[in-house]
């Protein structure tokens, strides 16, 4: 699991909470460091837009086998909203 916190200074476009949900070193090598991991699918449901302020993220990976793991990811406002959901199939590399 990783969590991560961006200040967000205006409100923030839907298209850039793809970019958000993307942009984390994915969770994955917080135990098991890879030379590379490639998005195979990454699939966003944008729920609200976010208020200005700080944007609060938490990345989960519950299964890595046979060289793909799948990445769970929560974006919340700083009001307490769940602004973006995800979900990505990565192909992880040695």
């Amino acid at each position: 699991m990783s969590h991560r916190k961006e200040r967000v200074t205006s409100p923030a476009r839907p298209a850039s909470l793809l970019l958000f949900a993307d942009a984390f070193r994915p969770a994955v090598h917080t135990v098991a460091p890879t030379a590379w991991v490639s998005t195979v699918e990454l699939t966003v449901h944008v729920r609200a837009r976010p208020v200005p302020g700080w944007l609060a993220a938490s990345f989960r990976t519950r299964f890595l086998v046979e060289g793909y793991l799948e990445v769970d990811g929560e974006v919340w406002d700083t009001a307490g909203h769940l602004v973006a959901l995800s979900r990505q199939l990565v192909g992880a590399g040695a």
